[in-house]
């Protein structure tokens, strides 16, 4: 049921709906905000487009639904809960960026399901070997999405992965074209590079992006007119099974040869699966073979026996006396566990169990806790206001949590200085706050 409070202030009346979600859908009037595409990139492992994003601190979003442009216009391809990392990978099988290059847009799905408008696109760098003899050239596509000055072209001598910055391409040039007179090895590779400005973070916790590179040119495609193959492969984890996904590009017939890294087993499937004995993190290797040639790549697999072992749950509550706060831990954990504390300003963390800590300024901060014991691991976060307060009551609590900030208006806001604001919580409580600026 929905419920009003009533604040009278000198003689302005102000009406604020206390209910945590408001659904409103009439003919597309009530949208919520778009949330932008940071950057686009290829991704090393997987050897497919990967978008990412910044998703905003917020009970309203549900989802995102990613829209990649094809023929007629930009099509809906995927969705990706708010829960989960803000990053997708473009896995279609007819996706190929050493052929092509793609434009992708963003939307935003809020809890009462209308949709936002859609972002402004972002295309990927698409890499073109045209000529090995007398010289390497190659050529690429302007990236659209964000503001830089030039296109870093870096090379890998030897096709080891080693790679380092040969030189750089100013972004207002008409031709992107580049041409090496002197390389190393038929071996050698070439990526495209533009750095963002700021970067970008997936999530809490997540990869830190700082920029977009293109697919991988290869010398070996042009010296002797057949691509050697780029092994690639992804995965999933139940207990101890695990199921591999390949993701290699090749030509024509090819063999697989998979080690699982625990010294006991190994695979010629394409895609197999395969259960470990205990759990543990295991470097799993593939190695791929076709006509053009070989290649192999490893990554590290987690795998967790989950069978007579409770997974963690993470939990913690805080109490605030202006910009101190103390945090008590009431994650339940089995043996020996550790402890990441987060406390959301850009600067402070702990690996303490209860720590305290001392903000600079007042505000809302998202604290993170991750914990991880022999069973597994788990997170949460939750927003926490500091505040130094002159002249009104300052409340505290750990057993309630803030919904929203209005003006005297009701208008939703942030913190602001010097500003008088009500701070409305869970349990139907209203604060009215004055932060003064230090």
């Amino acid at each position: 049921m929905d419920f009003f409070v009533y604040l009278g202030m000198k003689n302005l009346l102000t009406l604020l709906l206390l209910q945590t979600v408001i659904c409103v859908n009439v003919s597309g009037q009530c949208k919520p905000d778009t949330v932008p595409i940071c950057l686009i990139t290829v991704d090393p492992i997987s050897n497919k487009n990967q978008l990412i994003w910044e998703k905003p601190i917020t009970m309203d979003i549900d989802s995102f639904r990613i829209y990649r442009d094809m023929i007629g216009g930009f099509t809906h391809i995927a969705s990706v809960s708010y829960s989960d990392l803000s990053t997708f990978i473009d896995t279609a099988q007819d996706i190929n960026p050493g052929t092509n290059s793609y434009r992708y847009k963003l939307s935003v799905i809020d809890t009462c399901g209308n949709e936002s408008d859609l972002s402004d696109y972002h295309e990927t760098i698409g890499l073109v070997m045209q000529t090995a003899i007398p010289s390497v050239q190659f050529k690429w596509n302007q990236y659209i999405g964000f503001s830089f000055s030039t296109y870093r072209i870096l090379r890998d001598d030897y096709g080891t992965n080693n790679w380092q910055v040969l030189d750089s391409v100013l972004s207002s040039d008409s031709l992107f074209i580049y041409e090496d007179p002197v390389f190393p090895s038929v071996n050698t590779r070439y990526m495209v590079e533009v750095v963002h400005p700021f970067g970008c973070t997936s999530s809490k916790k997540a990869t830190f992006y700082h920029s977009s590179r293109s697919n991988i040119g290869k010398l070996a495609e042009l010296v002797t007119g057949c691509p050697p193959p780029t092994a690639g492969f992804s995965y999933a984890a139940s207990g101890l099974n695990v199921t591999f996904t390949n993701s290699s590009a090749v030509t024509g017939n090819t063999t697989y040869s998979w080690d699982f890294g625990d010294g006991s087993k190994s695979s010629t499937q394409q895609d197999p699966s395969y259960t470990y004995a205990t759990s543990g993190t295991y470097n799993v290797c593939l190695t791929i073979a076709d006509s053009c040639g070989s290649d192999s790549i490893c990554q590290s697999v987690i795998v967790i026996d989950s069978s007579g072992c409770p997974s963690p749950t993470a939990g913690f509550s805080y109490s605030a006396s202006g910009l101190d706060v103390t945090f008590a831990n009431s994650s339940i954990v089995s043996g020996n566990a550790t402890y990441s504390w987060d406390f959301g300003d850009g600067s402070g963390s702990s690996t303490q169990q209860a720590p305290s800590y001392t903000y600079a300024l007042s505000g809302i901060y998202n604290v993170c806790l991750t914990i991880a014991d022999s069973c597994g691991s788990d997170f949460i976060c939750q927003n926490i206001n500091t505040s130094v307060t002159s002249g009104l009551n300052e409340m505290a609590t750990t057993d309630k949590q803030l919904l929203l900030i209005t003006d005297m208006l009701g208008r939703t806001t942030y913190p602001t200085p010097n500003k008088l604001l009500f701070f409305i919580y869970s349990d139907g409580s209203v604060e009215k706050r004055i932060q003064f600026e230090r």
